[in-house]
């Protein structure tokens, strides 16, 4: 009855079921964690970087709509990330190795925001 929606969300909704008892029952068995404030931050950083993009569904051409949001939805989740301090120390390190590496350090303000980050990784746990 409701087609190729209904198919799409049908699977979403079986697999968030499906991953989110796969990781509860692996969580009982290993008596692990996860890090909840971590992963507030990071849904956080992709709230506000969705937010960002709405505005432009519908007011542009698709393919044109589809290029900016992706830039402005990009940009935005990145900065927001490492400033609520989604990354680790060693992640943001890692990144600076590969901006070193194949960016030879260009843009130097993305550098510059990764030392940051990276001297400020360890404040938030």
């Amino acid at each position: 009855r409701y087609g190729l929606e209904g198919a799409i969300v049908a699977f979403c909704v079986t697999s968030v079921i499906v991953s989110a008892a796969l990781i509860a029952l692996a969580l009982r068995a290993s008596g692990a964690s996860l890090p909840w404030a971590r992963l507030l931050r990071i849904a956080l950083s992709a709230g506000l970087a969705a937010l960002a993009g709405w505005p432009l569904a519908g007011r542009l051409p698709p393919l044109a709509a589809l290029a900016l949001g992706g830039i402005v939805v990009l940009v935005v989740y990145v900065v927001a990330s490492v400033v609520l301090r989604c990354w680790s120390a060693a992640d943001l390190r890692h990144l600076r190795e590969l901006h070193l590496r194949f960016a030879r350090g260009r843009p130097r303000v993305l550098g510059r925001m990764l030392v940051w980050a990276e001297g400020n990784a360890g404040a938030v746990p």
